[in-house]
């Protein structure tokens, strides 16, 4: 429906549970598909940002492939900004590597603001290879930081790690029935003044 739903919750003391408003936040995508999507905010409750993985605009890159999008409040909610939309087509640098020209992020983020009210998100990226798809091979691709640091004017990303794995496979056999997958779920978490940010992925060598 090209729309987000935004929950907030305020604790009710009286009942011992939380009170939600529900907010509907336009978001056109015009593939029709969003990977993730996810919330923060500063620790002064006002600046925060929603941030999504998907694909909502041909001029930036081609269809088929992800890219964020995140949009900011500054009031605590009541309002959002334009559509800001990270082009990672400079990913490329941090593996020598032109070969392929646009660059993706999987299908996993996580995020947090920092305490100049700069938001951070963790996420997989590699070459795009079509069909929203990642290319995976060993080397081909990391886990990043990407963050602005002036408030969402500019966008930087700062390679945390390439790991050995993209995706493991448990169950009977390593495949179906009863299996399970897991890619690198990308954590990231702050201390209590947000002046330390503590990142975490999955990763196994199976080589």
């Amino acid at each position: 429906t090209d729309t987000l739903i935004l929950s907030k919750g305020t604790w009710n003391a009286a009942t011992r549970d939380f009170d939600y408003v529900h907010n509907e936040i336009p978001f056109t995508v015009d593939s029709g598909f969003i990977a993730v999507t996810g919330v923060a905010f500063a620790p002064d409750g006002l600046t925060g940002y929603v941030a999504a993985i998907c694909h909502d605009d041909w001029t930036l890159v081609p269809d088929s492939m992800y890219y964020p999008v995140v949009i900011k409040t500054t009031d605590g909610g009541l309002t959002w900004g334009p559509k800001m939309r990270i082009n990672l087509s400079c990913i490329g640098w941090f593996f020598q590597s032109l070969a392929y020209y646009y660059w993706t992020p999987a299908f996993e983020m996580d995020m947090e603001v920092d305490m100049n009210g700069n938001l951070h998100m963790i996420m997989a990226i590699g070459p795009a290879v079509g069909g929203f798809s990642i290319g995976t091979g060993v080397g081909q691709w990391g886990i990043f930081d990407v963050y602005t640091g002036n408030g969402g004017t500019t966008w930087n990303a700062e390679l945390l790690g390439k790991p050995q794995t993209f995706r493991g496979t448990w169950g009977p056999c390593g495949s179906p029935p009863g299996s399970l997958n897991e890619d690198s779920r990308p954590q990231i978490t702050t201390n209590w003044a947000h002046d330390k940010m503590v990142f975490a992925w999955f990763d196994t060598d199976t080589l």
